[in-house]
């Protein structure tokens, strides 16, 4: 997968490792039974958050995302919509 990302965005592949630890480390990236998923705080492209994206990155999007949105998820999750 290093070595993908790295042709991808043009890098090799020991620095595409460094960067894929930094997005780690840093919160916009999440790995999840050998998939990646991006934080959309950073990489959205468009106005809704799935709810799987919503519950991988929650803390970060509850700095960002009005209660009642929050809420809404919650609900989605309960069983409440």
């Amino acid at each position: 997968m290093r070595k993908r990302i790295g042709e991808v965005i043009g890098i090799g592949e020991s620095q595409a490792k460094r960067f894929i630890k930094r997005m780690t480390d840093t919160g916009m990236k999440v790995k999840r039974a050998k998939r990646y998923y991006l934080n959309p705080i950073y990489f959205l492209n468009g106005k809704h958050v799935n709810d799987e994206l919503y519950w991988l990155f929650r803390t970060q999007l509850n700095d960002v995302l009005p209660k009642g949105v929050q809420d809404s998820y919650v609900q989605r999750r309960d069983g409440g919509l």
